[in-house]
Order: C-alpha cells, then sequence, then structure tokens
C-alpha cells in the first residue's frame, strides 16, 4: 500500500478499516468505535486508509489526545458528518470483526477479515504506541465501578491486554514471594528518582525501568483497592529489552513461551539489581561523564544484620537481593537451543555469548522522589485490620526533587551487603558435574557452576517428578561414561520447567501425564549427601534391574508374538486350545445383526458357524493332550500372580527406598504453578498459588488474567497433572519454596498496616494516588447510579398446601401492639436486653407447634433451593453458617468494624485480657447494627444485618443469638471462644437445648437465601433479554438467550410468591428484594419476544419447527421446540392468571394492562390456528393450539415448577436490584418494547399469511 497522501481508498476498503479499527480498540479499549471511526474517516480525506503504521499513528494520536468522557456516547454518522452522504456510498458504520455481524456476508468475507487480522499480529507491520504507565483513560475497564471492589481476601488480578497471558502468570508467580518484592521494593537507590537516571550505565537504563516499573506494579498489587489492574507500560519496556538483540519478534500481543521468558526477565532484573548496588556504592557516578561502570562480585562480606531478623538502615522491611559468583559465573542468559519453547527464536548473541543490548530508551514517568534519604530510626508496628489503611495528606503532585547525599555511609554498605546475601539466599544454587568412567573413576577435575535462578528443566515423559530430577542428575553418555550433576547449595526457591514443547518435523506439544508432589525433599540430590543416596542409588538400580527382568518374563507370558506385529496372551491362547480339544463348542447360531455378504453368496442360507469335532481317532492322545494343556494353563496363571505380587513389592521398595530420616532434612514445598491450555504457539497461560494468612488458613488461588477464585487443590491436581490429551490443559512451570523459611515468607504474615508502613515513602504516594483515583471514580458512578428502586407491593397469597396454617405468625416476631409491653420486643429499651449475654438468663422458648412449622418452612425452601444448585450446600446448617460468616467478612464486615471503629487488633487481643475481651465483644454486639443500618449495600447483602435492621419487631435474644454465631468463626481470634463459650452455655441453660433460637435461625436464613436466588434469577432474566435486543444476530444464540430469559423470570415468579406465602407475617415488602412490576414485566418481555419466534416458524411455509432445536451451552444438553413452546405456554398461562388479578398481580401498580394483552394473544392465536398454514402442517397446528389452550384453558400447569436454566452466581441483594435496573434501564421503557413486539408479532403474521 502507499503510504503517501492521497485521495485514494483501498478497494478492500471495509476490510480495511475494520483492521485499523481493531488495531486502535486493542491499544486504547475505552475509546468508542464511533470516535475511531470519525478519526479514520477525517484523515481518510487527505491520506490513504490503510494499516500501515504511518496511517495508523495518525488515527492513534488523534484518539489518544483528543477523546473524552463526552465524546463516549455521541452519535456518529450523517448527523455529524453530513457532507459524507454525498462523497461516499461506503456504509458509515463499520465494527470490528465480529462473525454475527449482518456486513459480514459470506464465508469469504469473513475468511478475509480473519487473515488480516492474523496478519495484523504476525507481519509486525503495525507498531502503536502504548498509553505510558501514569497514564488512566477517562472510563474503565468495567462500566460497573462496584464491581471492580476488590475482596481482600484475593489477590489482585492482572488485566490481559492481548496475549498477556504469560506476563500476567510469571509476574502473580514472582510476586507470590515476598522476600523477592521486598528486593524489588527496596533496591533502586535514591538517585534513581530524579529522571533522567543518569546513575546508570547507558546499557542499563532500560533494566532500571523496568526495575521501576516492577517495584509499582508490585505496589499496586499489593494494596490496590481494584480486582484487577492494568501491568501498562512495562509490557513495553519488556519488548525492548527482547529486541534489544536486533530481532524483529515482538512480544507485544503475541504468545509467548513463559519459560523462556520467566529466564530472561530474572536476568534483567538481576542487571537491575546488580546496577541499583553500583550506584549505592558509587552514587556520583553519571552515564553523561563517564562510560565505564564495573559492578564488583562481593563474596566476602558478612550476612547482613537483616538475615538475623533486625531490618536493614533506612527500610521497616528487611530488603534482600542480588547474585554472587564461585569458580563459574552462570548468568540468568537465556536457554541455549533449549527444546522447551512453544515460539521457535533464539536470541542473538555476541561473541561471548551474551545477548546483545540496546541503546538506552526514553524514560518512564516520574514518581514521586522520596522525603528522606535513609531514615534509621525504628519503626512501630501498626494497628492491623483486613483492609488496607487509609493514607492521609500524602504528598502525590510534583515536588522539587530533594538534595541527595553523595557519600557511601555505614547504612548503604550495610544495605547493599545485605542486598546481595538476600538475593543470594533465595535464588542462587551451586552444581557440581563429574565425569565418572564406567570402572568409578573421576575424570578431570569437577566443574562448578552458579546457577541464578535455579530452574530445573525437567522431560515430561518421565511421569513424575522424582524420575525426571534423577535423569537431569543421572545420565549416561553412548560411550558409557557417566555424568553426574550434584549440588553443593540449594536456594530458597527453584523453579521447575516441564518440557512440554518439542520442535520436530510438526512441532507439537507433549500431552503426557506428569504428576508432582505438594512436599519435595532434596537431599538425594546434594553432595554432602552422596554417600547416603549413592549407596540407596545402588540398591534402587538393583532393583529396578529386577524390577526390568520380571517385567520382560510378565510380557513373554501376556504378549506372545504371532507375527505382523500381533500379539496374543499365552493364558489366552491355551484356554482356547483346551475349549476345542474338548469339544466346548460344536457350533454356532447366524448372527441377527446383518453382515457384510461375501462374494458369491447371495442366495445361501446363513446357518452360522460349525466347529471341528475332535476324537481319539482323529487325534490320538487327546485326553492325554487335553490334561496337559489343562496344567500349562495353571503353570502359567500362578507365573502370573507371582510376577504381579513380586512387581508390585519391588515398586513399593522403589518408591520407598529414599525414605531415610537422612535425606529428609531439606523439604520444599510447591507454592505456584503456571498452567497451559492448548498447543504449540497458540494457547492461554494461567497461575496457582497458595495463599498462607496471618492465622495459619491455607486456601489456593486460580489467577487467570483479572479474574481470582478459590479452588481445592483436588481441582488443580486435574488441571494441573494433564491426562494425555490435546484437550486438557498440563502444568509448564512449578515454584517450590524452602519449607519453614518464615524471613522468606514474612511479609505475607503482615497486617495491611504493617506492610504499607514498611513501603519505601515514594510507593506510598503512588499507592495513595491510585487509591484516590479509584474513589473518585466509585463516587462519581455511585451517584450516577443514583436511582429510585421501589418498593414491592405486598398482595396476601393463597396458602400453599404443602405449608401449615400457622405461618401467619410466630410469638418471637411481635405484633405492634404488643411492643410496648413486652421488654424483648421494645426497640426504646432494646439496648439494655442486648447487653444481657445469653448464657445468663432463661432465654424464652417456643411451642412444639411452632418448631413443627419453622422446620416445615426450612424444609420447604430447603428442597427449592438445592433442586436449583445442589452443590452449593451441604446440608441447611451449612447454609445458616455460610450467611451468618457474611457478617464478619467483607467491607465493613465485623473483622473490619472491630479494628477499624473499634481501633482494636483483633490478632494483639491475649486471652488472658478478659476486660478488653469482653467490652470488645459487646461493643460490638450492641454497636455494630448502628453503624452500617444506613448503608444499603450492607443490609442488602449482610444476612443478620438485613434481619436486625429490616425485621424491627423481632425478639430481641435473637438478634443477640445471630450477632453472637456469627462471631464463632476463627478470624476472630480469640472473640471466636467467646462467643462459642456464651453459646453453649445458653444450650446448656435452655430448656430446649438451644432449639428455639437455632430453628429461628435457620428459618430466616433460608428466606434470605431464597429471596436472593429469587433476585438472581430475575437478574438473569433481565440481563438476556438485554442481551438479546442489544447485542445478539445469531438465531441460535438468541434461542438459548430468550429461553434462558423466559426460565430465569418463571423461577423468579415461583420463588417469589412461595416467599410471600411464607414470610408475609414479617409485613416488610424490602425484604423480597425485588418488586412484582420487575418479575411481571420481564416475563411478558421474555414471552412476547419467544412467541413472536415462534409465529415466525409458524406462518413460514420453508420453516421447519425443528430449526429451533439448538444445545444449551452451559449444560450442553440439546434444547427442543417442545422444550421452548412449554415455556411459553407456562407464560401464556401466567398472564391469564394475572389478567384476573390472580398471583399478586395490581392492575394499579402494574406497567402492563393483563387483561388487555390477555385479549390480543387470545385474538393472535385464533386467527393463527384458524389460518390455512396450519392445515397441511400437523405438527405446526398441534403447537398452536397447545399454546391457544395454554391461554384460555384451565387456571393450572403441570409445568409451572422450577427448572434449572443458566449457570446462576449469587450476588448481595443490592447489586442484584443494580443490576435489574441497569438493563431494564437499557432495555428502554416497558411499554415501549412490548408495543413494538405486539406490532412485530402482527407483521409477522401478515407477512406469512400473504406469502
Amino acid at each position: 500500500m502507499d503510504d503517501e497522501p492521497g485521495p485514494s481508498r483501498d478497494n478492500n476498503i471495509d476490510l480495511v478499516i475494520a483492521k485499523v479499527l481493531e488495531g486502535i480498540k486493542e491499544t486504547l479499549p475505552h475509546v468508542s468505535d464511533q470516535f475511531i471511526m470519525e478519526s479514520i474517516h477525517k484523515h481518510g480525506r487527505t491520506d490513504t486508509i490503510s494499516a500501515t503504521e504511518h496511517f495508523m499513528n495518525k488515527v492513534f494520536n488523534d484518539c489518544f489526545y483528543s477523546y473524552t468522557e463526552e465524546d463516549q456516547g455521541k452519535p456518529f454518522g450523517p448527523v455529524n458528518q453530513p457532507e459524507m452522504t454525498s462523497t461516499s456510498s461506503e456504509p458509515m458504520e463499520v465494527v470490528p470483526y465480529d462473525a454475527t455481524h449482518p456486513n459480514v456476508t459470506n464465508q469469504y468475507e469473513e475468511e478475509q477479515i480473519k487473515k488480516a487480522m492474523i496478519n495484523s499480529l504476525n507481519d509486525g507491520s503495525i507498531r502503536l504506541p502504548v498509553p505510558p504507565l501514569s497514564y488512566t483513560p477517562n472510563t474503565t475497564f468495567c462500566e460497573n465501578e462496584e464491581e471492580m471492589i476488590r475482596d481482600w481476601n484475593k489477590t489482585t488480578g492482572l488485566l490481559n491486554q492481548g496475549n498477556s497471558c504469560w506476563f500476567n502468570s510469571l509476574t502473580q508467580m514472582l510476586y507470590s514471594i515476598p522476600k523477592f518484592r521486598s528486593i524489588v521494593y527496596h533496591s533502586p537507590p535514591i538517585t534513581w528518582h530524579q529522571l533522567p537516571i543518569v546513575n546508570v550505565k547507558p546499557r542499563f537504563v532500560i533494566h532500571a525501568e523496568l526495575l521501576l516499573q516492577f517495584r509499582a506494579l508490585f505496589a499496586q498489587m499489593q494494596f490496590s483497592e481494584e480486582k484487577f489492574i492494568r501491568a501498562g507500560e512495562i509490557l513495553r519496556t519488556v519488548d525492548k529489552l527482547y529486541t534489544s538483540n536486533g530481532t524483529n519478534q515482538s512480544t507485544i500481543g503475541t504468545q509467548q513461551d513463559a519459560s523462556e521468558m520467566l529466564i530472561l526477565i530474572m536476568q534483567w532484573l538481576g542487571d537491575s539489581i546488580d546496577a541499583a548496588i553500583h550506584a549505592h556504592e558509587n552514587p556520583e557516578y553519571s552515564n553523561s561523564v563517564d562510560d565505564n561502570l564495573v559492578i564488583s562480585d562481593s563474596t566476602g562480606q558478612p550476612a547482613n544484620s537483616d538475615v538475623a531478623g533486625t531490618a536493614p538502615p533506612g527500610y521497616q522491611e528487611e530488603a534482600p537481593v542480588v547474585s554472587s559468583t564461585t569458580d563459574t559465573k552462570a548468568t540468568f542468559g537465556p536457554p541455549e537451543s533449549r527444546p522447551n519453547t512453544p515460539t521457535e527464536k533464539e536470541p542473538i548473541r555476541d561473541a561471548q555469548g551474551a545477548r546483545i543490548p540496546k541503546s538506552p530508551r526514553q524514560s518512564i514517568p516520574q514518581l514521586a522522589p522520596v522525603e528522606e534519604a535513609m531514615d534509621t530510626s525504628d519503626v512501630s508496628r501498626r494497628s492491623s485490620s483486613s483492609q488496607p489503611p487509609v493514607l492521609e495528606n500524602q504528598k502525590c503532585g510534583e515536588e522539587e526533587p530533594l538534595p541527595v547525599d553523595l557519600t557511601v555511609n555505614e547504612d548503604t554498605v550495610s544495605l547493599v551487603n545485605n542486598l546481595k546475601e538476600s538475593y543470594k539466599k533465595i535464588f542462587e544454587a551451586t552444581l557440581t558435574t563429574s565425569t565418572i568412567y564406567p570402572d568409578g573413576t573421576s575424570y578431570g577435575e569437577e566443574n562448578k557452576t552458579v546457577h541464578c535462578p535455579a530452574s530445573f528443566t525437567l522431560q515430561v515423559e518421565y511421569g513424575n517428578l522424582h524420575d525426571a530430577l534423577e535423569a537431569s542428575t543421572f545420565s549416561v553418555r553412548d560411550d558409557g561414561v557417566n555424568i553426574r550433576n550434584m549440588y553443593e547449595t540449594l536456594p530458597a526457591v527453584f523453579f521447575c520447567s516441564l518440557s512440554r514443547f518439542q520442535f520436530d518435523r510438526t512441532g507439537e506439544k507433549v500431552h503426557n501425564k506428569f504428576t508432582f508432589p505438594r512436599e519435595l525433599f532434596m537431599d538425594r540430590y546434594l553432595k554432602k549427601c552422596l554417600d547416603i543416596s549413592g549407596d540407596l542409588r545402588k540398591e534402587l538400580l538393583e532393583k529396578r534391574h529386577e524390577l526390568s527382568l520380571n517385567r520382560a518374563k510378565l510380557q513373554g507370558v501376556r504378549s506372545y508374538p504371532l507375527g505382523n506385529g500381533k500379539t496374543i496372551n499365552l493364558i489366552d491362547a491355551f484356554e482356547t486350545v483346551k475349549n476345542v480339544t474338548s469339544n466346548m463348542r460344536l457350533s454356532e447360531p447366524p448372527s441377527v445383526e446383518p453382515s457384510k455378504r461375501e462374494e458369491g453368496t447371495n442366495f445361501l442360507e446363513n446357518t452360522g458357524k460349525t466347529f471341528p469335532y475332535f476324537t481319539e481317532e482323529i487325534f490320538s492322545g487327546l485326553s492325554s493332550y487335553i490334561e496337559k494343556t489343562n496344567e500349562a494353563i495353571i503353570s502359567l496363571k500362578k507365573e502370573e500372580s507371582v510376577l504381579v505380587k513380586e512387581m508390585e513389592s519391588l515398586q513399593e521398595k522403589i518408591n520407598s527406598i529414599h525414605e531415610v530420616d537422612e535425606l529428609k532434612k531439606h523439604k520444599y514445598e510447591l507454592h505456584a504453578m503456571i498452567i497451559h491450555d492448548g498447543e504449540i504457539n497458540r494457547g492461554h497461560y494461567w497461575t496457582y498459588k497458595l495463599n498462607k494468612s496471618i492465622d495459619g488458613k491455607e486456601e489456593w488461588e486460580k489467577l487467570n488474567d483479572r479474574e481470582t477464585t478459590v479452588v481445592s487443590y483436588d481441582q488443580i491436581e486435574k488441571e494441573a497433572y494433564g491426562t494425555g490429551s490435546p484437550h486438557d490443559p498440563s502444568a509448564y512451570l512449578l515454584l517450590y519454596v524452602q519449607s519453614g523459611a518464615d524471613w522468606l515468607m514474612a511479609g505475607d504474615n503482615e497486617t495491611h498496616s504493617e506492610s504499607l508502613g514498611n513501603l519505601p515513602s515514594d510507593l506510598q504516594s503512588l499507592v495513595y494516588l491510585k487509591s484516590t483515583e479509584f474513589k473518585t471514580r466509585l463516587e462519581n458512578y455511585r451517584q450516577r447510579q443514583n436511582v429510585r428502586i421501589d418498593l414491592p407491593h405486598v398482595t396476601q397469597m393463597v396458602d400453599s398446601p404443602a405449608l401449615p396454617k400457622s405461618l401467619k405468625s410466630f410469638s418471637w416476631y411481635r405484633e405492634w401492639e404488643d411492643m410496648a409491653r413486652d421488654m424483648n420486643a421494645n426497640p426504646d429499651g432494646g439496648e439494655t436486653i442486648m447487653r444481657n449475654r445469653l448464657d445468663a438468663y432463661q432465654v424464652p422458648v417456643v411451642e412444639d407447634n411452632e418448631i413443627l412449622d419453622m422446620k416445615t418452612t426450612t424444609s420447604f425452601l430447603w428442597n427449592k433451593i438445592t433442586f436449583l444448585d445442589p452443590s452449593a450446600f451441604v446440608s441447611s446448617e451449612k447454609l445458616l453458617e455460610a450467611h451468618l460468616l457474611e457478617t464478619i467478612d467483607g467491607e465493613l464486615g465485623g473483622k473490619e468494624y472491630i479494628e477499624k471503629y473499634l481501633s482494636c487488633s483483633i490478632n494483639e487481643l491475649k486471652e488472658d485480657a478478659e476486660n478488653e475481651i469482653e467490652s470488645v465483644y459487646n461493643r460490638f454486639i450492641i454497636h455494630y447494627i448502628d453503624t452500617v443500618a444506613d448503608m444499603k449495600n450492607i443490609y442488602l447483602s449482610r444476612f443478620v444485618v438485613f434481619c436486625v435492621t429490616q425485621l424491627p419487631r423481632i425478639h430481641i435474644p435473637v438478634i443477640r443469638y445471630l450477632l453472637v454465631r456469627s462471631m464463632m468463626t476463627d478470624k476472630l481470634g480469640v472473640l471466636e471462644k467467646h462467643a462459642k463459650k456464651e453459646i453453649q452455655g445458653y444450650i446448656e441453660n435452655s430448656s430446649d437445648n438451644g432449639n428455639t433460637m437455632y430453628r429461628i435461625a435457620e428459618m430466616l436464613a433460608h428466606i434470605f437465601h431464597t429471596t436472593l436466588l429469587s433476585a438472581a434469577h430475575c437478574r438473569i432474566s433481565w440481563e438476556s433479554l438485554e442481551v438479546h435486543f442489544l447485542e445478539l444476530n445469531q438465531s441460535r444464540e438468541k434461542i438459548e438467550t430468550l429461553y434462558n430469559a423466559m426460565i430465569g423470570a418463571k423461577n423468579a415468579r415461583i420463588l417469589n410468591m412461595s416467599l410471600r406465602q411464607i414470610a408475609d407475617f414479617l409485613e416488610q415488602p424490602l425484604i423480597y428484594f425485588i418488586t412484582q412490576q420487575d418479575i411481571e414485566d420481564c416475563t411478558v418481555i421474555a414471552l412476547l419476544a419467544s412467541f413472536r419466534m415462534v409465529v415466525e416458524v409458524l406462518m413460514n411455509r420453508t420453516f421447519h419447527l425443528h430449526e429451533l432445536h439448538t444445545t444449551l451451552t452451559h449444560t450442553g444438553r440439546t434444547l427442543l421446540t417442545d422444550n421452548i413452546v412449554d415455556e411459553i405456554c407456562i407464560g401464556l398461562y401466567t398472564v391469564h392468571k394475572w389478567s384476573r388479578g390472580l398471583e399478586g398481580h395490581d392492575p394499579t401498580k402494574s406497567n402492563i394492562n393483563m387483561q388487555e394483552l390477555f385479549v390480543l394473544l387470545s385474538n393472535k392465536l385464533d386467527f393463527i390456528c384458524a389460518s390455512d398454514r396450519m392445515e397441511s402442517d400437523n405438527e405446526k397446528l398441534k403447537v398452536a393450539s397447545k399454546m391457544q389452550t395454554a391461554l384460555t384453558d384451565n387456571l393450572f400447569h403441570p409445568l409451572d415448577t422450577l427448572t434449572v436454566g443458566a449457570e446462576c452466581e449469587l450476588d448481595g441483594g443490592y447489586s442484584e436490584i443494580t443490576q435489574i435496573q441497569k438493563s431494564r434501564i437499557s432495555i428502554g421503557n416497558t411499554q415501549s418494547r412490548i408495543n413494538a413486539q405486539l406490532a412485530d408479532i402482527v407483521n409477522v403474521i401478515a407477512n406469512g399469511y400473504n406469502m
């Protein structure tokens, strides 16, 4: 293409524009398609529209510097650019490639667009600028800022910026090493905070930027209040370092080998930390004056006091780092011809084998300079909190850089020594390689190499980690010479790279199953243990040889060669001979299944098979032969049994041969792993990481780009080991850490306040800046979303025969007239009774009939809950416990309230401080509810808070019981014991063993959970409708989406109706979360959209009912036309009931005139059933008649029951309501939408009739 300006346009203009739009969108995802299109057309008037760097840079600069938030909703087309209508016949709106888009009219055009997208990534011709690290777009990655709020029990995710999953996974793995984080935080000298960086040799300027960017990224990951963040400019820096050797293969937007990139990134970070140490030791050095930089490899310095537990000068957390040498230094260089890489590229090296560096690049945006040079004061321990502390009065603007002290004092020397020794202690391993002749003599001297980091490349063909490690430790050359690789020292951390990628003629990924332990003893690979492990290895080899011989014998019995590559089991062979010679079968009847006839047998009768008959006359000595054959069979079976047992015994001995105490002193634990799913040169990475909380709780996290979820290790094993199938994922990188290395993992045992206090001041400023930005966005979003949520209208429901009549009242829920007379139900005197411990007096009990009613209610709701989600809870008690725990967890939960509002560190409460414990305990119970009572996002999402704030007539001892039960969690330390003691005392004092309070709490929890379920299914219906009307073009997707909308609306209606029957005595409309109007509107809209879809098939002779068949993506189940019609019938049946004022329908409150809708639908079905279109197609007539019957017949439908639909993930009540309102706003006015659908149905009927 021609890059010179000119008025011409490419012939395939739509393809080119789509390519440009896609490229800009990947780099600037916040900019709207309309704005990008305006820019493309604007520059297209004076330049050729092309997917070249020249043209795309113009569009990029326009979008990057000119786009504002006001542009987001601006219309695009002839209204804004009237001149375009007369000068071009091209489509005014071109969107990124989407197979469902109507512009993609045929397969050829679709393939051309796909090819253009692939070429734009592979040819490297398009290199767009990337916004700098400090750049914050006007819009964010998530429309709902509430969804961006981080769960502080989970690790921050990283946004995938286009094939950057490899970087996200590696970053999460390195971030999971707290001591390494500390090194990254503290190693850069103060001189590097004055840009441009001059206190570093030119070839290490980019390395220095990488270190500064990693420390900023780590700080944001640790303290960000958002659930995921964007890595930003660091990806460009990694790309510059990677391409500094002259290669034109960029890492931006392309898949990379995680193992190779780990080694490279660690090399670059190692170089940058070396450079940082040099800058500490030579603060006067300037790259603008002298180009000679020598970084000494000091090894003779004593360990810093940090290793012994004292923090280094100037920092509150020990600041580890850097490598040293021994005899032969092995750097972090890229792997030499490594066969374990999913991308075919080899870095360019100089004559010495080192990577060729690149010239310096532009520096990163300036971070806030530190306020002091080296503060040597002690730091007091901060108060603990489950939330990060609020930073007050931080300086986040531009500051004048303070003078830098260019002298090297004792504190600097101590810091440098600490950095070197700590880095060495974490990552460095010393390997000795020996050459041993077959006679046992050694050849030459041992060769020593230092590996930093220590990374084992293991062949997955060996099946398990120990066998693969052994293969890399002991190898035999073709001439019989043994090569032995033993370690003199091991680091605190090492990596295992599983060689799953092989480049041969085909280039395939190895999917073999490969197992690895969670605990690993490395003693057998240490040189100092060679005397013990050497003897055991000899024994091991003997056992393996013996096992090999037995295996050969067993194979001889089970796989005797027949020729032509076929084998037979000898036992089966002798059994067959025995059966034949014994005349066990004389004939076989003809097969029932028809078989292919041989040539010339067409007219022959099939009489089966007739077998030979052996007699003594034919076979002399037959009986003796049969006897000998039977003896051979017995002998072979015995031999097989003995061999199997011996092999099992030998395998057990082999597996346990190293299980000796002398080889169990260097224990390592699996800490993280990176999983790969896909094939060579393509696929996806994610990370599993072990989290250990301050209280010792362990749980594994799945870090999949922006998503962080807690998973069980059983689930990890299913994905990590591999199955041999190319369709299943498998582990690619493992991280093991030294067991008991508290100094290594100490950072994870600090509270947020302590960790933030230990952070360098410039990073504290960065954290504060990011926190302020997010809080501002969040507040702006909340103000925009301040939409009034109508309270639902409550209508008396017909009692269900499955429920007891007495559900309309309970003694523990007082009537208004009783409130003034009953101390337990009087809000004015509530605080006094709330102070009374449950074990200090005789708590009232309820009658047996009430207990029975509550159990019946709970059982009724439990059946509905487990039907919709069988795996959510194993029992009713677990459901109650889960909702009680919500009171303690999360934002403004009990734990945060105690630590933040009561200024009490839970972990610092001592068991012998009875008065303090009692004070905190009671203050929480009495005052916590008042603190959060007015916060909708709390009382609509937390069960206990909801009960207390929304049910004012509840028995006050029940309130205390709920609060005390919620404190029975190990997250509250000694307070848990206090709560358990009170509950146990109450149970012992109670005349019914505590049954009253438990049954009340259990029933209320089930009511609350059913309310959440009802809201969630209503939300699913509205979200499905939003997708249907605003996003979908493919008919198959429309069918499934409308089905989900109908199912969601039906489930919400049934659950809501059940709740109104059960909980009517509470007389609190807000407990239902959603309104009757929410349910009615989504039910009718989903019904009409589905009805229109079926009517179109009925009225068109060329359409067949089976065209409505589809496969549900969430279950894989086939959705038949009958299933869709059944749900439409239920919707019609529901409209019929609502038209008669049943099931809670109140015409004065409804958005829809149900009687008028009922008449309109009846008329249309009457017309359809009477149409001649139905006369020639009985199946269509049956469908039409079935719908007509549902609308006009009786008021009972047998299929009007709960149905498992789309996957339903429960959120808090406030979030569910907010999402429903959002979807309603997107869909538009309900009456307008219904009128439009009715008009569309009329048109479909008319068009079908006129065909």
